[in-house]
């Protein structure tokens, strides 16, 4: 990281591109998608117990993907990935990987059985995208741990931005 700058969390020109590029809102702008919100109120207990949600999640991180009235996929942001999997009955993340990676957008395209997480990452000034950059076949080779039980094929790819 650059001395004296600011970290990318912290970071305002990263949120506004996160939300420039938003996957939800640019689908559900495209002539015969329909995005659906399917983020419930599903928790997982400190004793792993799963408590399956009745209710839907007013800020959604889970829609479903829908052309021409047919479900084609499902997009996940941040924690939406994890919710997700407390759903799949028998599977258990925390068993697999030891921290959660938490994805900007994952697209799971059902027809293709893959799932493409995508990275977005900004930079007007010195800093270190570049080196997190770097950590794209660590992460590749555990996102592919966790879907490797769900016998899904894995992407991983940058959206970066030209700042």
């Amino acid at each position: 990281m650059i001395k004296g700058s600011v970290g990318g969390a912290n970071t305002k020109t990263g949120l506004e591109f996160e939300l420039k590029t938003d996957f939800p809102t640019f689908l559900g702008k495209q002539s015969g998608y329909r995005i659906e919100n399917i983020d419930y109120n599903t928790i997982r207990r400190k004793t792993g117990e799963i408590v399956k949600g009745t209710k839907l999640r007013t800020k959604p991180l889970r829609w479903r993907i829908s052309f021409l009235d047919e479900e084609v996929g499902q997009i996940f942001q941040k924690e939406g990935l994890y919710r997700y999997f407390d759903e799949i009955d028998g599977y258990d993340y925390t068993k697999i990987v030891s921290a959660k990676l938490l994805p900007d957008e994952a697209i799971f395209v059902i027809n293709k059985n893959t799932v493409y997480i995508v990275e977005k990452k900004t930079q007007s000034d010195g800093g270190s995208v570049d080196e997190k950059l770097q950590t794209c076949d660590f992460k590749l080779k555990q996102y592919k741990k966790l879907f490797s039980p769900l016998n899904k094929e894995v992407f991983y790819c940058y959206l970066l931005d030209k700042a």
